[in-house]
């Protein structure tokens, strides 16, 4: 994805409201709205990748959601759009909002790797249903695997080169060669 560009502050319901009735997509970062702009093809290659791959895995009721969802982070005062989402909970079939998240995957390009690691990893680690934060960096072919421990903490793990993701937290795994594949 680009830059995204500021344009007000907000609260996370007022947020919502307002996004699900715009022509274009906006994410809100700690309370601040910021439109979104498109990806490049390896960002949205690799996340087909990823929905290919995980989709076929999963059983009801875990099911993925592509980027045209949103996953609200109250604590943070944020909603995203992440590259991909697994939720284990029914949701409403007009939801524009996934509730529960388990699993969120962010594709990482230039312009918002920073954020992503920075801003967007914390804030999905405030969701109570969070188990599993993954970031893809495309140009390193490198994968950041965070999950979250019994005692509440945090563990990472990097994957380069070849190697298998398990996800027992969603009964799924992939390899590097499944998520990185031309």
């Amino acid at each position: 994805m680009g830059t995204a560009r500021k344009l007000v502050a907000i609260s996370v319901d007022d947020f919502i409201a307002w996004e699900d009735q715009q022509p274009e997509r906006h994410e809100l970062v700690g309370g601040e709205v910021y439109a979104m702009v498109g990806g490049v093809v390896r960002h949205g290659r690799v996340a087909r990748n990823l929905m290919l791959a995980l989709g076929p895995q999963l059983k009801r009721p875990c099911e993925p959601f592509a980027s045209d969802m949103k996953v609200r982070a109250e604590e943070a005062g944020s909603v995203y759009y992440p590259d991909l989402v697994i939720t284990c909970r029914e949701q409403h079939p007009r939801s524009t909002v996934i509730h529960d998240p388990k699993v969120v995957v962010e594709v990482l390009s230039p312009s918002t790797a920073r954020s992503d690691r920075q801003r967007k990893r914390p804030d999905y680690a405030t969701i109570p249903s969070m188990r599993v934060i993954i970031l893809v960096d495309p140009e390193e072919r490198v994968v950041e695997l965070d999950r979250r421990d019994p005692d509440g903490g945090w563990s990472r793990e990097t994957f380069t080169g070849e190697g298998t993701l398990d996800l027992p937290e969603v009964g799924a795994s992939l390899t590097l060669d499944e998520i990185f594949a031309e």
